[in-house]
């Protein structure tokens, strides 16, 4: 091949790659009127602390092992997880969940495991999306506690990964005994 018609060559798969990167690219922008009405509607959690904190602490209370979501930084980290990483119209649907969920805080510790349990149980068996707050809540206040500081140097046990296989290690099981609502024992 001519040195003239490999450098053509090149220079032309280079701006081809640009060009169809760009197009690529422009299929993944969404709606810009979209996105400015959930723009100006700003959802804030942070009014929310004392009811994030009750609903943390009935999902992850205090035990012999771990020190319950009340005892760490959570409540924080979690509010700072609502507020700047959920989308809006996530943070629109959490917002509205937890409206359910007003005077939850003031309950006795019996009425909030019930409650929980029935959100658990609803969610578990419905279809209808009509709890996907829920869910959503949940897993950010279990990333929250597990992301925390202390749960993680001083509560979780190290294992280091990889080790020795051994395809007859014995479990016992209430070493992994949950506090989650499932697990053993």
């Amino acid at each position: 091949m001519e040195r003239r018609k490999a450098l053509q060559f090149v220079g032309a798969l280079i701006g081809g790659s640009f060009i169809s990167t760009e197009i690529f690219l422009s299929g993944c922008k969404s709606d810009p009127g979209k996105e400015a009405n959930l723009a100006s509607e700003v959802i804030n959690f942070n009014d929310q602390s004392v009811l994030l904190n009750a609903i943390g602490d009935t999902i992850l209370p205090k035990t012999d092992k771990h020190p319950g979501f009340n005892a760490t930084n959570a409540t924080a980290s979690l509010i700072l997880l609502l507020n700047d990483c959920y989308a809006p119209e996530n943070q629109k649907l959490l917002k509205d969940g937890l409206t359910t969920l007003n005077g939850f805080d003031k309950k006795e510790t019996s009425e909030k495991i019930a409650t929980i349990s029935d959100l658990d149980k609803k969610y578990f068996e419905g279809n209808d999306g009509s709890l996907q707050f829920y869910c959503m809540l949940k897993e950010a206040i279990l990333l929250s506690y597990f992301a925390d500081d202390a749960v993680m140097t001083k509560t979780l046990d190290y294992v280091k990964v990889p080790g020795k296989y051994d395809g007859e290690f014995k479990i016992d099981p209430s070493t992994y005994q949950s506090i989650f609502g499932f697990g053993v024992g």
